[in-house]
């Protein structure tokens, strides 16, 4: 069954085929964690050029509504549906839960590739892997390169759950040893860009927001290199708003991440790309 959600993406990419040769390339970016004032169109101290260029040419989304925590959210993109409809809208799954997003829907991936698109993830998936049907590349993903659960260790790449230990840093489904020991997000280098901030752990969650705005910056350079900007719609979102516990900032908004108020459930999120017909504005609109 068609959800209104997939059903308006879908009939987007009809539309856009008709305009273009080809599909567009569709990039989505889920930002884990952002906080509503933790972005540099809207807070001149925080460094984050390559997503303010692209939020500026775009279309920030100002009315953007989210989850506020991570399965909730992930469910949602994913399949179109309210986690109520899905049983998932309680919090979120830990590694012995033995569920997932239940099998019976269909993904969005899933939808696109009968569209002819490829499908690929990187990153968190945090929708269950008590069996391998529950997993991206079971799931509509033709690869993954990331981790099943909800947090991970960014050296080791461990996830330590009741005093138990597990490896989560897979290739599709093999477990990625090698990478142990490469550090995943914060190098001591993005610290050194906000001196002036004291507090640990803000200084810290800084740090690694331009690390993601440099990620970003990577991928743009290299769709521009290969010809592909012109042909690409970028889609940027936060899964829940930020944990102020450790350093994030929703100002003005009240409550964080966990919370049904604003500073859980409201966005920083924009889209780019040259097929827009209206860019470089604000969209105050639900």
């Amino acid at each position: 069954m068609n959800t209104l959600l997939q059903a308006l993406i879908l009939f987007l990419v009809s539309m856009l085929q008709l305009c273009y040769s080809k599909p567009p390339n569709i990039v989505f970016i889920v930002a884990d964690d952002l906080g509503w004032n933790d972005v540099g169109w809207r807070n001149e101290q925080v460094l984050t050029p390559n997503l303010d260029k692209l939020a500026r040419e775009g279309v920030i989304l100002n009315s953007s509504y989210v989850q506020p925590v991570c399965t909730p959210s992930r469910n949602a993109f994913l399949t179109g549906y309210f986690p109520f409809h899905t049983g998932l809208q309680h919090f979120v799954i830990f590694p012995p839960q033995p569920y997932g997003l239940p099998l019976k829907f269909t993904l969005l991936p899933e939808r696109l590739r009968k569209l002819g698109y490829d499908t690929h993830m990187v990153g968190k998936w945090h929708l269950g892997f008590c069996k391998w049907e529950y997993t991206p590349t079971y799931r509509g993903f033709d690869t993954f390169l990331g981790y099943y659960n909800g947090e991970e260790h960014y050296f080791s790449h461990d996830y330590t759950y009741q005093n138990k230990k597990g490896f989560d840093l897979r290739n599709n489904t093999k477990p990625l040893r090698e990478a142990t020991g490469d550090y995943s997000a914060v190098p001591e280098r993005y610290k050194d860009l906000y001196p002036a901030v004291k507090t640990q752990a803000r200084r810290t969650y800084l740090a690694m927001v331009s690390a993601l705005d440099e990620a970003v910056g990577n991928i743009t350079d290299t769709l521009k290199k290969y010809g592909y900007m012109d042909d690409t719609l970028i889609v940027f979102t936060t899964d829940n708003g930020g944990p102020v516990n450790w350093g994030a900032n929703n100002w003005p908004l009240r409550g964080a991440k966990v919370t049904l108020w604003e500073g859980g459930t409201k966005a920083s999120a924009f889209v780019h790309g040259p097929m827009l017909k209206k860019r470089g504005y604000t969209n105050t609109g639900l």
